[in-house]
């Protein structure tokens, strides 16, 4: 049994999606289903949790700038300060 799907597009991805349908000599209805064919949802599973990834060691990195930034501005001994900036450096080498 065949499904009738409707799509809405704005202006700009309708004139993307009919560029890359006309490069592959097909029709809409052809192209979408080569295009569903062609998705690895696992891909983007992981894709996914790889930008999560990037954004949790972000914020770590972030939360670590800020306490430098007070360490900076709450010291008065240089030293001290030199001592700590390398300890947060050398955990964020790891």
């Amino acid at each position: 049994m065949k499904k009738k799907l409707t799509l809405r597009l704005d202006e700009n991805d309708y004139k993307l999606l009919e560029d890359k349908r006309e490069l592959l000599e097909c029709s809409q209805n052809k192209f979408f289903i080569e295009l569903l064919k062609s998705v690895n949802v696992e891909n983007l599973k992981e894709y996914n949790q790889y930008i999560k990834d990037i954004f949790r060691i972000l914020k770590i990195t972030s939360n670590n700038l800020n306490q430098i930034a007070k360490k900076v501005n709450n010291s008065d001994n240089l030293n001290n300060i030199e001592k700590e900036l390398e300890e947060i450096w050398q955990f964020l080498k790891q």
